[in-house]
């Protein structure tokens, strides 16, 4: 059932870009660059982009893998950074993240009164001081990341949902 949402979806998308009404604008944009003729972008060029596009976005949130709240333990293949982020009075600051290497869902946890996340690509991540030194020593690196997923409860949280990391190790 998923893939004929997907496909009815994606159908819907083409047919809105084959009709864009800025279609002048991208044919006035692809004849004012007469020295460049070999690269010029014509309206169904920009269509066939702007479709790809949208394509991707549509293929990416639906190919999100869902993964349960705490208690259940996940592992997230991702790269590790340092987040920008801001404390609840307004002060800037850096949070330690992992970028996933493909998007999550979470859906809904009722008795805590979580809510469903679709698409997340970047979380926070809850460390105890041995994760900490293990973040330190593998960021910018990926990694697999082990541990408990919980919603933001709090100002201090930079992300809707965070880790409680329980082991981060390098992927080879």
């Amino acid at each position: 059932m998923a893939k004929h949402i997907l496909f009815g979806a994606l159908t819907m998308a083409l047919d809105c870009f084959s009709r864009w009404p800025l279609r002048g604008i991208f044919q006035a944009m692809s004849t004012a660059r007469p020295d460049n003729s070999e690269q010029q972008r014509t309206p169904s060029a920009m269509n066939r982009f702007l479709a790809t596009l949208a394509l991707a976005l549509f293929a990416s949130i639906a190919t999100a893998k869902t993964l349960p709240y705490d208690p259940a333990v996940v592992t997230l293949q991702g790269t590790l950074l340092s987040g920008d982020g801001m404390t609840p009075d307004g002060k800037k600051l850096k949070f330690p993240a992992i970028r996933l290497a493909e998007p999550i869902s979470v859906p809904e946890d009722e008795p805590r009164d979580w809510s469903a996340e679709k698409g997340v690509v970047l979380l926070h991540l809850a460390l105890d001081d041995k994760n900490m030194a293990a973040f330190k020593r593998l960021k910018g690196k990926p990694v697999k990341v082990t541990g408990k997923l919980f919603h933001s409860d709090n100002g201090n949280h930079q992300t809707n949902v965070l880790i409680f990391a329980v082991s981060i190790t390098p992927i080879e």
